[in-house]
């Protein structure tokens, strides 16, 4: 169970930094 909820929370972040920068780039 909390392997799952860690390997949710890294897709998460990861999606979330992409958004991030997708944002400062444009």
């Amino acid at each position: 169970m909390a392997e799952k909820a860690i390997v949710l929370m890294k897709q998460f972040v990861a999606i979330a930094s992409a958004t991030l920068w997708n944002l400062l780039i444009y």
